[in-house]
C-alpha cells in the first residue's frame, strides 16, 4: 500500500485513517463483534459481507450439519486483524476446510491453530506455510461454511494433515484462500475411493 500515491484503494486509505486515529472513532473497524443477530449467537456482518457469503452458497456454521459422516465444509471467518468487518465487506476472509475427522487451514508453523490474522512478526512472512490443525475453529459464532460436494473424502482427509508443506505466503497469489481452492481441487481430481 503507497500512502503517497494512488495504488492504496478506498480499503486502504480507510483502514490506514483508522489506525492513525487509533480506531477510536471508527466502529465499523473495530476487531471485535459488537453485534449479535437475533434468536441466535451468529455476529452481525456488514449487510454487504453476509450477502455475498450467501450468493455463494455459505451459511452461519451453527446452523449446519458439520458432523455428518464424510461431509466436507469449506469454511470462513474474518481475518483477526484490525478493520476485520470492513475486509469481510470486501471479500477477504481466513479459509479453512472442516470434516468430521479434521479441520486444517494453511498458516505459518507453529502459529495458533484458528489465527487467520496478521503474523506474529515481519519476518514469519519469509517462512514457509504449512497445513495448520483448526480442531474447533468451526464452532466460532462468526464463521460460515458451505458444504464441498463431489470430493474423495480420503484424498480430502491426507491433504488436511497438519504438518504437510503448503507453500509461501505471497499475498495475494498464495494463501490460506488459495490453498483451500487447490486442495478441493485436488480432492476432486483423485479417482474416487473403493468403498
Amino acid at each position: 500500500m503507497r500512502i503517497g500515491g494512488h495504488s492504496c484503494g478506498v480499503f486502504g486509505w480507510l483502514l490506514a485513517v483508522c489506525m492513525v486515529s487509533g480506531m477510536g472513532g471508527c466502529s465499523f473497524f473495530r476487531a471485535g463483534w459488537e453485534g449479535r443477530s437475533p434468536g441466535h449467537d451468529v455476529p452481525i456482518l456488514p449487510p454487504a459481507a453476509s450477502s455475498a457469503l450467501e450468493r455463494r452458497g455459505f451459511r452461519p456454521a451453527g446452523l449446519l450439519p458439520m458432523n455428518a459422516p464424510r461431509s466436507a465444509w469449506w469454511c470462513v471467518r474474518p481475518v483477526r486483524v484490525p478493520g476485520n468487518r470492513m475486509a469481510a465487506a470486501v471479500g477477504w476472509y481466513h479459509e479453512w476446510i472442516a470434516t468430521p475427522d479434521r479441520e486444517a487451514g494453511a498458516d505459518f508453523y507453529g502459529s495458533e491453530s484458528v489465527r487467520g490474522g496478521w503474523p506474529t512478526s515481519p519476518w514469519s512472512l519469509l517462512r514457509p506455510l504449512y497445513v495448520i490443525n483448526h480442531k474447533g475453529a468451526s464452532k466460532g459464532s462468526d464463521v460460515w461454511c458451505r458444504p464441498i460436494q463431489g470430493h474423495d473424502y480420503e484424498r480430502l482427509q491426507e491433504e488436511l494433515k497438519p504438518g504437510r508443506p503448503a507453500g509461501r505466503l505471497i499475498f495475494p497469489f498464495h494463501n490460506c484462500n488459495t490453498w483451500v481452492r487447490g486442495v478441493i481441487r485436488r480432492s476432486r481430481a483423485a479417482e474416487p475411493s473403493a468403498p
